[in-house]
């Protein structure tokens, strides 16, 4: 296959991961590093097909000079220094996004980006499972530090179920309130509310 249309398929997928699968992860400069190999082999130098060497040495130089070129805009862009972001993210939820042990870096999703997280030293939980809410308690070295939302002998439970177990004891009680109201009638002759009797 021509190393023109490798290169920029190589560009494009890289491109579209940190669209839609990982965003703010850095991708978007190695995206549009193999794209800019792919022209330079195209526009310029077609002594290049084959040379892989050379063409790794090209994609390292682009790789650094959007990182460069893209870091401090897409950071204004983003709306946050390092302390806001710290100051932002410590306190808020993430939601997992696949398994992972206390013993591993895993991947969480904080308010549409996904991010490197690990689970507090601190915290009682062994493992966070796929689609559970953690809290932030810290950031180290960029990696989001959460313990889970609650913890108790059933395991550890997302917001999602805990207030829907919430909902369903409301409802419970709700209906054994009407259900005790339905054992008793007001007579109205009398004022005087008396057992029910069908």
């Amino acid at each position: 296959m021509n190393d023109v249309v490798v290169w920029s398929c190589i560009g494009i997928i890289l491109l579209m991961i940190e669209c839609f699968l990982m965003p703010g992860m850095g991708i978007l400069f190695t995206g549009f590093a193999s794209i800019s190999v792919s022209a330079v082999i195209f526009f310029y130098s077609e002594d290049m097909m084959g040379a892989i060497g050379t063409q790794l040495g090209y994609f390292i130089m682009f790789t650094f000079f959007w990182s460069t070129l893209l870091w401090i805009p897409l950071r204004h862009f983003y709306g946050y220094s390092a302390e806001d972001m710290y100051k932002n993210v410590v306190g808020s939820f993430v939601t997992v996004h696949q398994n992972f042990t206390k013993d591993e870096i895993g991947m969480v999703n904080w308010s549409g980006k996904m991010v490197k997280a690990k689970i507090d030293p601190t915290s009682k939980a062994d493992d966070l499972k796929a689609k559970s809410h953690a809290k932030v308690t810290a950031i180290e070295e960029g990696i989001y530090i959460i313990k889970p939302v609650r913890e108790d002998i059933e395991g550890f439970k997302d917001r999602a179920t805990i207030l829907r177990e919430q909902e369903q004891r409301k409802a419970e009680q709700l209906a054994a309130a009407m259900e005790a109201a339905e054992q008793q009638a007001f007579n109205p002759a009398t004022g005087i509310t008396a057992p029910y009797n069908p």
